[in-house]
């Protein structure tokens, strides 16, 4: 995938060096410029050199720590502010810079303790963050209010998503409530424990994928906050743990006899 995100970079204006020194930059914010070469394979005085072209863009900033000057990453999604502001760049480096922006999340680790909190609204949203969570790898467990969801999306996004998951045969462990079972897509990897809205009335989603969490609202509109955080990403995950196992036993009491 590194070798497709640097090609990418390249296609929307960076050159090689900035785009390898980015993503090493993306990996270990609050680096040294010397940590940073060794990374991207760069000599330290063309590190440096790099470093303050990828500054002047907008695409990082830099600080005095205790020991010595020390770089960050602005956060990924800061390049399509930087490409929607200038008006000289292309339509289609826009459009690149779309396309790449969700694999550059996945690389992207905030520094410290401090969870990294995102927004999203909309089906827009909801699609980016499918998208992210499908290049993560890995297995994920959800809570997911089916009927909710299938009343505000589109049938063909949905086949495609399912397609996605088809061709990549994920491990998906999810908690399916919905009174239209018979709506339920069979995909390989994908084990459901189905639950009838009396059960458990459900107008949203919780998934967990690694060190994220994401909340998802289906009432009347879309609304997404993703936590990325290995402790609070934890606890949702116990507490999924709990609920999966909880839902098989359930699970045998609402089916039909």
């Amino acid at each position: 995938m590194e070798e497709e995100i640097l090609e990418g970079l390249e296609r929307i204006g960076f050159a090689e060096r900035e785009a390898r020194l980015f993503l090493a930059l993306l990996s270990r914010p609050g680096a040294s410029a010397q940590d940073l070469a060794v990374d991207a394979n760069l000599p330290r005085a063309t590190c440096y050199d790099v470093l303050d072209e990828l500054i002047r863009r907008g695409f990082a900033t830099a600080g005095e720590g205790e020991f010595g000057r020390r770089y960050f990453p602005h956060p990924p999604e800061k390049i399509l502010a930087i490409f929607e502001a200038e008006e000289k760049n292309s339509q289609s480096r826009l459009q690149e810079a779309v396309a790449i922006v969700p694999m550059l999340n996945v690389l992207y680790s905030p520094l410290g303790p401090r969870p990294r909190v995102r927004y999203r609204e909309g089906l827009h949203g909801l699609r980016q963050l499918q998208k992210e969570y499908s290049l993560l790898g890995g297995e994920y467990i959800q809570l997911l209010g089916l009927d909710a969801f299938l009343a505000l999306q589109d049938p063909t996004a949905n086949e495609e998503y399912h397609l996605m998951l088809e061709t990549q045969q994920r491990k998906i462990r999810s908690i399916v409530v919905t009174d239209h079972p018979e709506l339920l897509v069979k995909i390989p990897g994908i084990e459901q424990v189905v639950l009838p809205n009396s059960f458990m009335p459900l107008e949203g989603e919780m998934t967990v994928c690694g060190d994220r969490v994401a909340f998802f609202s289906y009432k009347d509109d879309i609304v997404a906050v993703e936590i990325h955080s290995a402790q609070i990403a934890g606890v949702c995950k116990a507490v999924l743990e709990l609920a999966w196992k909880e839902g098989k036993a359930m699970e045998k009491v609402f089916q039909p006899t």
